[in-house]
């Protein structure tokens, strides 16, 4: 699938690339954003806004202080209505997708590589109950990893939607992940976004944004010139 447009900077500390998206994306967020909290104690999943036909498309970002012992954390996008209190700490139970990061400390003061994934309804082994729209390998991205160093005081999750793909950016774009959308985000209707951690962990800061079509009509276009 097509990925959003991208800019590529090496980090000369980490020695290593890091892809984000262009800065220019974040014009396409319609204000006010839908949902944003905290800082807050996070155990379990907490929705950023009640459903809505707009979240088809999102920019959600959410920044967690670093842990101090195991655990995941994560975004869900595309979650059907009336299931947003349902999730629990798994996505199993539902049709929506998850970027999720999960996170063991090191046994001492060292880089650690965390892993990250994105899950679905529609994933091996996850239990969906949607009929399934898309081979499950064409909705779930395979596990990878991302560099956590000693010096990394949060854990920053990025997750761009458009209702055809879910693209992830893990801590400033070290990682980055690309899936295939969940069945709930190719049908019409309202949908939300979450974010959730296991066990208790703070989150310091969480938003999310509808975005519009980056794509003009012809009438558009030429009313620029």
């Amino acid at each position: 699938g097509m990925t959003v447009p991208r800019e590529l900077l090496f980090d000369s500390a980490l020695g290593r690339i890091l892809q984000t998206p262009v800065a220019e994306l974040k014009q396409l967020r319609i204000q006010p954003a839908l949902g944003a909290f905290g800082p807050l104690l996070l155990a379990g999943t907490k929705p950023l806004f009640a459903a809505t036909e707009s979240a088809h498309w999102l920019d959600v970002t959410a920044v967690f202080e670093r842990p101090s012992g195991s655990t995941s954390l994560w975004v869900d996008v595309w979650i059907p209505p009336g299931q947003e209190q349902v999730m629990g700490t798994a996505p199993a139970a539902y049709n929506a997708t998850r970027v999720q990061l999960t996170y063991k400390p090191p046994r001492e003061n060292v880089a650690y590589n965390a892993t990250v994934t994105v899950l679905g309804g529609m994933c091996a082994g996850a239990g969906g109950t949607h009929p399934a729209k898309k081979p499950p390998k064409q909705v779930c991205a395979p596990p990878s990893t991302v560099l956590v160093a000693p010096g990394d005081s949060t854990i920053e999750l990025r997750v761009l939607a458009d209702g055809n793909v879910v693209e992830a950016f893990f801590m400033g774009g070290r990682a980055t992940l690309l899936a295939r959308s969940s069945p709930a985000a190719q049908e019409p209707g309202p949908v939300s976004a979450a974010v959730g951690a296991s066990g208790n962990q703070r989150l310091r800061s969480a938003t999310a944004f509808a975005m519009r079509d980056m794509w003009i009509s012809a009438p558009e276009l030429l009313a620029m010139y």
